[in-house]
């Protein structure tokens, strides 16, 4: 067990190991000065958090959740059939006659006249008798009740129905015939009523069987969405938690990457200024060779040190350049490791169980990236139990079994 726990650690420690920058050595000055120490380099980049362990063994399975809430109301059914007609009543006493009347005057030269709102009136001469408001009333009361149109004389070619009114010409015995169709009076007339409620009935029996018929199929609907339903809640809480769990862990991968991107930027600014340090130097180096120039012209014997020195100097000026690539390279390389860190990670995991005991679970893990195509997470893992497992309750089911066996 110990020489297990050292290599996992010696693992854990290699694999954890950051790279540290060097600094560009300083070059030679002319005349024997010294040049300028290097800057020291930059502190390595911080290395991301590892992608998170393996899942562990899935919950004893949870409790029957509750019955859901009840379906919504259904359609309002259809009106019931018309009750049947009440018995007639007992005929009334006859009355006593009344007395006779005086006989009224003839009304066929009888005047009419219309008063208008104004106040002024309209007189009529001769009107004579009343045919023309009993036969328009009439008329009319057929067009309220949804006649489309009543007609004077029967028509060739429409399929008409004689209606009509007694009182033309004054006499309340004398019957004035009118026609209408024949659909309009099976629809709308009340002689035609019972024809109608007949019709009815066979719809609504029909309808009643249609209801039933759908209500069994509505049934066996509403018991599969219902499985549905339970199924898709619990997948709804399953994933509730999952989403919580990578939120978490791409807020740690958002915190990482800023924390690189920021180490990036500082770096590159620290080259800047690097960069700017050596080329001040550099003027003044340019400066001092052209002094000594003029002082070649008088002493031979230091020209010759001189070429010496702006040889050394040209070889370190070169090493600088070559040190100055370098950082580069190695900056770039820091970005692409940070663009390989960005992307999505596919891990090929493996487990080995070390000691499982009813309360402790060890293992040794390890997390391959087939993206960066290394090792990303090796360790130890210790698991607490806080519930009996599905394993241990068999075993225990078991064991009470055997026990009552071994009493019988």
């Amino acid at each position: 067990m110990k020489k297990i726990l050292l290599t996992v650690l010696f693992v854990l420690v290699f694999a954890s190991t950051s790279f540290a920058g060097w600094g560009c050595g300083g070059t030679n000055g002319i005349d024997g000065i010294d040049g300028i120490n290097g800057v020291d380099g930059i502190n390595g980049v911080d290395g991301i958090n590892g992608v998170d362990g393996i899942n562990g063994v899935d919950g004893i399975k949870g409790d029957k959740g509750n019955k859901g809430n009840s379906g919504k109301r259904g359609f309002a059914g259809k009106d019931g059939i018309n009750g049947t007609n009440g018995i007639d009543g007992i005929n009334g006493v006859d009355g006593i006659n009344g007395v006779d009347g005086i006989n009224g005057v003839d009304g066929s030269d009888a005047n009419v006249t219309h008063r208008y709102t104004d106040g002024t009136e309209n007189k009529i001469a001769n009107y004579g008798y009343n045919d023309y408001y009993s036969e328009n009333s009439f008329k009319n009361a057929l067009l309220q009740d949804g006649y489309s149109k009543v007609y004077d004389f029967d028509v060739a070619g429409l399929d008409l129905v004689e209606v009509g009114y007694y009182g033309t010409k004054g006499d309340p015995n004398s019957f004035d015939t009118d026609y209408v169709l024949r659909k309009e009076y099976e629809k709308y007339s009340a002689q035609y009523q019972d024809v109608r409620i007949d019709k009815n009935k066979t719809n609504i029996s029909n309808n009643t069987s249609l209801i039933n018929t759908v209500d069994k199929k509505q049934t066996k609907w509403n018991k599969r969405q219902d499985k549905k339903i339970n199924t898709n809640k619990t997948n709804i809480k399953t994933n509730k938690k999952n989403i919580n769990i990578n939120k978490n862990n791409i807020a740690t991968n958002k915190t990482n990457i800023k924390t690189n991107k920021t180490n990036i930027k500082v770096n590159k600014k620290e080259i800047k200024r690097v960069d700017k340090k050596h080329t001040n130097w550099n003027n003044k180096q340019d400066r001092k060779i052209n002094k000594n120039k003029t002082n070649i012209k008088t002493n031979k014997g230091e020209i010759k040190t001189n070429k010496k020195s702006i040889k050394n100097n040209t070889n370190n000026i070169t090493n600088n350049t070559n040190n100055i690539s370098s950082n580069s390279s190695r900056i770039d390389d820091v970005d692409n490791r940070v663009k390989g860190l960005e992307q999505t990670q596919v891990i090929v995991g493996g487990e080995i169980v070390i000691k499982d005991t009813r309360k402790w679970k060890t293992t040794l893990f390890a997390d391959y990236s087939t993206t960066r195509s290394k090792f990303d997470r090796v360790g130890v893992r210790f698991t607490y139990k806080f519930g009996e497992s599905y394993s241990d309750k068999k075993m225990r089911e078991l064991e009470e079994r055997l026990n009552e066996i071994e009493m019988r």
